[in-house]
């Protein structure tokens, strides 16, 4: 990071006084302390695995964005859980997947993470930024940044990286001094990883431990299958399986082996419709049901419109709009709308804002500004997400598109009713011309307008229950692999 100009000053924190002297001496870190300043943008756990939920509980409350390196991250994402209740959102669970057997700060190499992969096990309370933050920092070194959900990443590690430690460190339980005499290159390059840190990966092992164990079974079987041959005196088949694993050897590092393990984005479930539609009330149920991450995007713009009326921001400055929805800071927690630390869920969805929400949303800027931290909500396991332009322009590969309709009687009266329940003082006459003009502005608008996606599954809503309509989009989520049960 510093030799990119990215880090500015760096601190260092190790509870080594030796290695920390060496990495002040080496120029790594500009200063030491005991614990993280206040004031750091960012701080980087690398620590083993059993130490960074203690550290991330440590630093809930610090204003910085916090980050880890650790090769294991749903037993770390637990016991985050387990010891806060939740998951602080500027908390960012990330791996780098590069490395070297040695270790401390005479090991440093500011290469090391170029052209290497680094994967990101965001959960549903991560905050979007945070996530956007830190993969620009891990771009900004040369990595390739890929996103994948915690579970995925450790059967995956389990079987590329924590199988082959273990598999190490056991072989050389077998070697002798008398058989060191007599090694070479095939030995070296084996166990070249089992001069690993010990109190790195012992953790990793246990916290990880049904990922590995289910590895080394496999491996077992494939052992026993090697044992079986050889005992049978089987050559063909001994050199038919060795010729596969050389081709897949072989194939590791080609572009097109990449591109085939290539981590896909999260699947999405785009759900689009009118004001009144029904379509927030669907997309939260249909996420509850999934287990999914939830986008109202409508409310993203209520939140800047509500920004500008009560800054004195005119609705029709473009400029001065698209600046104010990248300065303010959004976070969704539960029904919650935080804005800038503040709860604005009530406020936000009162008529004078839902007009003027429309008026921002029509204008290029504001929607371009707002398109990133959008598409940064995009998660695994997966997302649903509900506006206006989720499967026409925010998510066109979305992998279910859904147009919600209903009668424009109808869609006042439920505007009414959801009014009425927040103590909102409103006519169904009112409502039903504010919507008929919504429905033109948004209808008619040259950027973005509403209009279903050509692949989308349209719903009339009008005499649907919301049960009803739920059941229809999960259906149409089944039929298409999206998921596998409802």
């Amino acid at each position: 990071a510093r030799a990119r100009g990215i880090a500015t000053h760096i601190t260092g924190v190790d509870a080594d006084p030796g290695r920390a002297s060496e990495a002040l001496a080496r120029g790594i870190v500009d200063e030491l302390a005991e614990v993280p300043p206040g004031d750091v943008d960012v701080v980087l756990l690398a620590v083993p695995s059993d130490r960074v939920a203690p550290w991330v509980a440590a630093l809930a409350d610090h204003p910085g964005i916090v980050f880890d390196a650790a090769s294991v991250k749903e037993s770390v994402i637990e016991a985050v859980r387990s010891t806060l209740g939740r998951v602080p959102p500027r908390f960012v669970p990330a791996h780098p997947i590069a490395g070297r057997e040695t270790s401390g700060p005479g090991a440093a190499d500011a290469r090391l993470f170029e052209s290497h992969q680094v994967v990101l096990t965001p959960v549903p309370e991560t905050d979007a930024r945070a996530l956007t933050a830190v993969t620009q920092l891990w771009e900004g070194v040369g990595a390739r940044v890929s996103v994948m959900s915690a579970a995925a990443h450790d059967e995956m590690l389990a079987v590329t990286s924590h199988l082959p430690h273990l598999v190490a460190f056991a072989y050389l339980q077998t070697v002798t001094p008398e058989h060191m005499r007599h090694a070479a290159g095939g030995f070296r390059d084996f166990s070249r990883i089992a001069a690993s840190d010990p109190a790195m990966w012992a953790p990793i092992f246990t916290q990880n431990g049904r990922a590995v164990l289910a590895a080394l079974d496999d491996l077992e079987q494939e052992l026993n299958r090697l044992r079986a041959l050889i005992a049978a005196g089987k050559r063909e088949d001994l050199v038919q399986l060795i010729e596969e694993s050389r081709r897949r050897r072989r194939a590791f590092g080609k572009p097109s082996v990449n591109e085939a393990v290539a981590v896909s984005p999260a699947p999405v479930i785009a759900i689009d419709g009118p004001s009144g539609s029904g379509k927030g009330t669907v997309a939260a149920a249909v996420a509850e049901r999934l287990g999914w991450r939830l986008l109202d995007s409508g409310a993203l713009y209520r939140v800047v419109a509500d920004a500008a009326l009560r800054r004195g921001v005119a609705l029709d400055d473009a400029a001065a709009l698209a600046l104010l929805a990248t300065d303010i800071e959004i976070r969704f927690a539960g029904e919650a709308v935080m804005v800038d630390g503040v709860d604005r869920a009530l406020a936000i969805r009162t008529e004078d804002v839902s007009a003027a929400a429309s008026k921002v949303a029509a204008l290029e800027p504001v929607r371009a500004a707002m398109l990133d931290l959008q598409r940064a909500q995009r998660l695994f396991p997966g997302l649903v997400a509900d506006g206006r332009d989720m499967g026409t322009v925010v998510f066109p590969d979305a992998a279910l598109k859904v147009f919600l309709d209903a009668s424009l009687e109808a869609r006042a009266e439920r505007r009414y009713i959801q009014l009425k329940n927040k103590g909102l003082a409103v006519s169904v006459s009112d409502l039903l011309a504010t919507l008929e003009e919504r429905d033109r502005r948004d209808r008619g608008r040259a950027v973005a307008p509403l209009r279903p996606a050509e692949d989308a599954v349209l719903i009339d809503s009008t005499a649907l229950t919301v049960d009803a309509v739920v059941a229809r989009v999960l259906e149409a989520a089944r039929v298409r692999g999206i998921v596998t049960r409802t």
